[in-house]
């Protein structure tokens, strides 16, 4: 979890706890990818990790947690040039694409969104589970 040790303190153990809840719980990661999105367009170059995909409350913008504990901004495509054929195989689905990583240094305000959001993120899991569960 290399991403978590340039936290501080409080941080890095709301996404440390994000973490093993969803591991916990068994809430399967997805593939975080990373593309470039200016001279080629959506083009894929690599792998960012596996992690859990959430949105700001305030401004809905999509982020990326990976499992190593870094975060990043994302955005979701169903279009990605030059794709590795495994990854073809599993073009069904919309990619999530690192845009860039997230330094919460920068911001005290964004530090706060992004723990408020991964706690909203769990908490409307856990209800729709429940709700599935009694189903």
């Amino acid at each position: 979890m290399e991403g978590i040790h340039r936290y501080d303190a409080v941080f890095a153990e709301a996404v440390f706890t994000f973490l093993e809840v969803c591991r916990q719980r068994g809430y399967a990661p997805e593939l975080i990818l990373r593309a470039d999105l200016g001279r080629v367009p959506d083009a894929y170059t690599g792998e960012a990790g596996l992690g859990w995909a959430f949105r700001l409350q305030q401004t809905d913008e999509l982020h990326a947690l990976a499992e190593d504990g870094k975060l990043y901004r994302a955005t979701r495509t169903w279009n990605l040039m030059r794709q590795p054929l495994w990854l073809q195989k599993m073009a069904e689905t919309s990619f999530l694409v690192a845009t860039a990583e997230v330094h919460i240094e920068e911001s005290p305000q964004l530090r706060r969104e992004i723990m408020n959001s991964l706690l909203l993120w769990l908490t409307v899991r856990e209800q729709k589970d429940r709700a599935a569960a009694g189903s």
